[in-house]
C-alpha cells in the first residue's frame, strides 16, 4: 500500500490491473486507499457474473460504486441480437457506464508488433481516449456500438433494434 500512496503523490490516476475473479490479493487492494474502481467486462454471461460478484464485494466494504467499461464489442453481433450491448450490460449490473471498447484487430497487431496502441489510428484507441476524457470529468458522447442509425424507410416501417434477452 505504501507504493500506491507514493504513486498517488505523482500521478492523477493510478490504475491497477487485476485478474478476473475475487482472489485474496484483490480483496487486499480494495480498501480505504482506493478512490475509485473501474470494472471491465466483456459482454458475455461469465464475465458479467464475475463483475457482479466484484461489485458486491465493493459494496460490502462500503466503497464508492464502481464504474463499468465493456470491452470487445462487435457491432454486427449486437445488431444481430447475438451479443449484449454495453447499455444492456450496464443496466444488468446497475453500474454507470464509463466506456465501451469495440473488438478491433489493430489491438492484436499492435501487441505482436510491440507498438503502443495509442500510436495506432484505430477505433479502440479512440474509445480509450473517450474513457480517459470521461475519467477527467469531460462529457464525451457514447458511440453505441451495434446501434446503426436507421434510414428513412427503416424508421417508417422497420422493426425495432433487438437485444439479447438471455438475462
Amino acid at each position: 500500500m505504501k507504493l500506491i500512496g507514493q504513486l498517488k503523490l505523482s500521478f492523477d490516476h493510478v490504475l491497477i490491473d487485476c485478474p478476473a475473479g475475487i482472489e485474496r490479493g484483490l480483496r487486499g487492494l480494495l480498501n480505504k486507499h482506493t478512490d475509485e474502481t473501474i470494472l471491465i467486462s466483456t459482454p458475455d454471461d461469465v464475465c458479467i457474473r464475475n463483475v457482479e460478484r466484484t461489485a458486491s464485494v465493493l459494496q460490502g466494504k462500503d466503497m464508492p460504486s464502481p464504474r463499468l467499461v465493456v470491452n470487445m464489442l462487435d457491432s454486427e453481433l449486437i445488431d444481430a441480437g447475438e451479443m449484449y450491448s454495453a447499455a444492456v450490460v450496464s443496466q444488468t449490473l446497475d453500474l454507470p457506464l464509463l466506456g465501451e471498447v469495440p473488438r478491433d484487430p489493430v489491438v492484436y497487431r499492435s501487441l505482436i508488433n510491440h507498438k503502443p496502441l495509442m500510436q495506432c489510428d484505430c477505433e479502440a484507441r479512440y474509445a480509450l481516449t473517450r474513457i480517459a476524457a470521461r475519467m477527467e470529468g469531460m462529457d464525451e458522447p457514447f458511440p453505441a456500438y451495434g446501434v446503426r442509425k436507421p434510414g428513412f424507410f427503416s424508421r417508417l416501417f422497420g422493426r425495432k433494434h433487438k437485444e439479447v434477452n438471455k438475462l
